[in-house]
């Protein structure tokens, strides 16, 4: 089959290919919306996420530090004898923070704090994982990041800001319930409030996709199949081969390149009958002359 044939069961079965067509574009449409009163509507839910950053430290800001309680004093001057310890507030060593932050990523999807959250989220709408310290490393940072999604922009915001409130919460409850000082107390400090949620998952066009392939396979399939079962009344062109020993690219079919003309066949002589000795012996004679002239 070439081009043209192609074209010719296309242009044959028009109707059926522009039902198809019709019929294909009208399917995809209902695969992906409702018809209501309003309007369409998509019958796939958008997916919004939302995002912030913690912080996980303690009071007085030991990150603003050069030297921690504890820990001497730099020199003053060259030569000079190290001053006395800060006596003043003790801070934790800063990689107990890091540590802490991996706990609290754990504490933030328990079923604890989520239980705080009214209603109680999915877990799988709360990830938290601490920040890496660099690329190509394992180790990690006392900072937090907070992504919750929703099937809204709003639900996706307000559940980041209430599992934000739930963590704190319960880290809280708890620092209150075995009555730790103040002054030594872990705190999550807030970096990056909720932001504006996004879309993570839009809706979904692949019902659509597949409605329209379908429906234009089986319209062209039912055209080529009636072309096969009822050709045209006036019948297929043969095409000639060009390996053909009657093709010589000329287009007499001769194959020397003249124009010769078909001459009729010389119809084959008479067969003129051997004369035959006769079946009693004695002799034999020559046929009649009606014959030999024959």
């Amino acid at each position: 089959m070439n081009l043209r044939r192609h074209l010719n069961v296309l242009r044959r079965f028009r109707i059926i290919v522009a039902g198809g067509l019709i019929l294909a574009i009208v399917l995809a449409i209902l695969s992906i919306f409702n018809v209501s009163t309003a309007g369409l509507e998509w019958r796939s839910e958008q997916t919004f996420t939302s995002n912030s950053a913690l912080n996980v430290t303690q009071q007085g800001f030991p990150d603003g530090r050069v030297v921690l309680a504890g820990e001497a004093k730099p020199e003053t001057e060259p030569g000079a004898a190290p001053t006395e310890k800060d006596e003043g507030a003790q801070f934790a060593d800063p990689g107990r923070f890091a540590n802490l932050a991996v706990t609290y990523a754990y504490y933030a999807q328990s079923d604890a704090v989520r239980a705080l959250i009214s209603p109680a989220p999915p877990r799988e709408r709360i990830t938290i994982t601490p920040a890496p310290a660099g690329w190509n490393t394992s180790t990690t940072l006392p900072i937090l990041n907070l992504d919750t999604t929703g099937d809204t922009p709003e639900e996706a915001q307000k559940l980041n800001s209430a599992v934000i409130d739930a963590l704190k919460g319960y880290i809280k409850a708890e620092q209150d319930k075995y009555d730790i000082p103040s002054d030594n107390r872990v705190r999550i400090d807030v970096l990056t409030p909720p932001s504006e949620a996004t879309v993570l998952i839009g809706h979904s066009k692949t019902p659509a996709l597949v409605a329209f392939l379908l429906v234009m396979a089986a319209a062209l399939a039912l055209s080529y199949c009636l072309d096969n079962l009822y050709p045209p009344k006036g019948g297929r062109s043969l095409e000639i081969a060009p390996e053909s020993p009657a093709f010589n690219g000329n287009g007499n079919g001769n194959g020397n390149g003249a124009d010769h003309r078909h001459t009729p066949a010389t119809p084959p002589a008479p067969v003129i009958a051997a004369a035959q000795p006769p079946a009693s012996g004695g002799g034999w004679s020559a046929p009649p002359a009606s014959r030999r002239a024959g």
